[in-house]
């Protein structure tokens, strides 16, 4: 298995959402591996499929699915700013500022410092179902077209009320985590070029909510061969990061892991620092919900 630095350059930031509160969404990090286990699905078995979103869609509904079989493991996409053509960092989801050293086709992680990231707050307005009057309007004026059986089957618009109820006229708040433009992901895979490869099919289909809005337009993509070893510190994979500063030992966590897995750092010697649990899933595809560590700050005793 091979070890890569994936820098993701978009036209617009990608985004996912989840619910801090009834009105309320915010900004969630985005794991990696399911945008590239769709884009390696998508390759090798719906792209001969002229309307393959019913295939996609049988397999989804109808098939249950335990984990999603995928080539890729990767960390979450991963905040980063380019500062040389031979140099880039990223930060942590603890705001640890993370710097690669690029060569070539190659990347080695160069320095781990406590570095707060530059934030740039974004926020956005959704409306929820304000859509649905427009809809029934529109389907009265085609009303003269159809029989009166099917007319009386239609459901009168004096019945919907957009102020509360299921149709329930919303407006949703999003507090988006972060503007970036440039990403990182740490992708562990057997096949370099089916990677490529979905990077290239992401470029078409984006990542991200809102895509249709632009929103998750990937523009580029490089895949750096990544030099990283356990038995060296600073030490960087796609589950974790270990790095020394000031003699003390940390481990911080870039993916959802299972309380299991994190149980197994905490018994190995590290005392948690700060740990957060979060309602998703270890592995594609991450609708399924159950309770995992979304991010973890460990210190070793």
């Amino acid at each position: 298995m091979a070890l890569c630095l994936v820098v993701l350059q978009f036209c617009s930031p990608p985004w996912a959402a989840r619910h801090k509160a009834p009105n309320i969404l915010e900004g969630a990090y985005i794991p990696f591996d399911g945008p590239l286990s769709f884009a390696a699905y998508y390759l090798n078995g719906l792209q001969a499929i002229a309307d393959w979103r019913i295939k996609y869609l049988e397999d989804t509904l109808t098939t249950q699915i335990k984990n999603m079989p995928s080539a890729f493991r990767a960390s979450y996409m991963l905040p980063a700013q380019q500062e040389s053509a031979s140099a880039i960092h990223f930060w942590t989801p603890y705001e640890t500022q993370v710097r690669i050293q690029l060569q070539g086709t190659r990347a080695s992680l160069s320095q781990v410092t406590a570095a707060a990231a530059p934030q740039v707050p974004l926020s956005m307005k959704i409306n929820k179902r304000n859509d649905l009057e427009k809809i029934l309007s529109w389907r009265e004026i085609a009303d003269n077209n159809i029989s009166r059986d099917n007319r009386n089957a239609l459901q009168d618009r004096s019945s919907i009320d957009s102020s509360r109820g299921p149709y329930k006229n919303v407006t949703l708040s999003v507090d988006v985590k972060s503007s970036y433009l440039l990403w990182v992901s740490i992708v562990e895979t057997n096949s370099k070029t089916l990677l490529e490869n979905s990077l290239r099919i992401l470029e078409q289909f984006g990542i991200g909510k809102k895509r249709h809005a632009g929103w998750g337009d990937l523009q580029k993509a490089a895949v750096y061969e990544l030099q990283s070893s356990r038995q060296n510190l600073p030490s960087l994979d796609w589950k974790s990061l270990i790095y020394t500063i000031d003699g003390d030992t940390y481990i911080e966590t870039l993916r959802l892991l299972s309380t299991r897995e994190v149980s197994q750092i905490i018994k190995s010697g590290y005392l948690p620092l700060d740990m957060k649990f979060t309602q998703g899933a270890e592995y594609p595809p991450y609708w399924r919900k159950e309770t995992v560590v979304e991010h973890a700050r460990l210190l070793k005793r």
